[in-house]
């Protein structure tokens, strides 16, 4: 029923977009753990309900952009919300996911350079563009470190898209050093270096140790794999049915999805919301699947599946 709602580009779908981002978060919500101390200096982010609802909003907006870019390249063969609820859905998939942290900060730069790697196939202003790119990666680093590690992408998606020219290639390095150059100079100017040299160490909301997620919860995520792997087969079964700028765009995605994973395994601390930043791929392939799937029982019993099993995280 919502995904047959949400494949119609309905304005009114919004309003039901921002009440399931909600609701995904009514264990939180209705059972606050208590107020704690964090990193965000106001005091009203302490309260976990008004940092769950604010973190909420984030996310619905960061839905809305990832919808309005699958729109405007036309990625799919129907205009739907489906990116826009897979987003939602999966930015809360687990309980860190549910507070402010960087990487939902990290997620509007992931946004713009997936957005820019996109504008890689109209072939124009493509200096521009692959400046974009590095200073979207250079500025989401400054937020969260790891973010820097998925860098080649950068490479990789002008392979796909582009000829060669290297003048293409030295442009997202310029992107990339550029916010560093603000930085230091702003601490510099300041005679502040030791906070510049913080810039690298990842900033961390402390929340109550009672939401950590049980080893054995995480049984909860067969239906997420089982959507991926019928998301992929989907994807190989008409990818050469699929126009050009379809399939370059699905190869770079699960590039980036590739680096995000690699960028976890190489970074010096490891957090489980460093995760989040693959919703912004997952969306893209989950909405795929179910924006072509035909059978409507299924597709709704399978999505039905993946929402138990998030309020399964959260109140078992």
């Amino acid at each position: 029923m919502i995904i047959s709602a949400f494949r119609n580009y309905n304005i009114y779908n919004l309003v039901f977009l921002l009440l399931i981002t909600l609701l995904l978060r009514i264990a939180i919500i209705v059972h606050s753990p208590g107020s704690q101390e964090g990193f965000f200096p106001l005091n009203l982010l302490s309260d976990p309900r008004v940092n769950v609802c604010l973190t909420a909003l984030v996310i619905f907006s960061q839905a809305i952009l990832l919808n309005r870019s699958i729109t405007r390249h036309n990625l799919f063969s129907k205009t739907s919300y489906l990116p826009a609820l897979m987003y939602a859905v999966l930015a809360s998939m687990f309980s860190p996911f549910l507070t402010l942290n960087p990487v939902l900060i990290c997620n509007f730069f992931l946004l713009w350079l997936i957005d820019r790697i996109f504008f890689l196939y109209r072939g124009a202003n493509v200096l521009r563009i692959t400046f974009d790119m590095g200073l979207a990666i250079g500025a989401g680093s400054l937020f969260y470190y790891p973010f820097f590690l998925i860098f080649p992408v950068t490479w990789f998606s002008l392979i796909i898209f582009r000829p060669f020219a290297w003048r293409e290639w030295v442009s997202p390095v310029i992107g990339l050093v550029v916010p560093y150059i603000f930085a230091f100079t702003w601490f510099m100017y300041t005679d502040n270096m030791a906070s510049f040299l913080e810039i690298w160490q990842p900033f961390i909301v402390n929340f109550p140790s009672v939401l950590t997620i049980s080893p054995y919860d995480y049984i909860a995520l067969v239906p997420l794999l089982f959507l991926l792997g019928l998301s992929v087969h989907k994807m190989w079964v008409t990818y050469f049915k699929n126009v050009v700028l379809i399939r370059k765009s699905q190869v770079s995605l699960a590039l980036l999805s590739v680096l995000l994973v690699a960028s976890f395994l190489l970074s010096a601390e490891k957090h489980l919301y460093h995760f989040m930043m693959l919703a912004v791929p997952f969306a893209v392939f989950l909405a795929y699947y179910f924006i072509t799937a035909k059978v409507r029982w299924f597709y709704e019993t399978l999505f039905a599946l993946l929402l138990g099993s998030i309020f399964y995280f959260q109140f078992v």
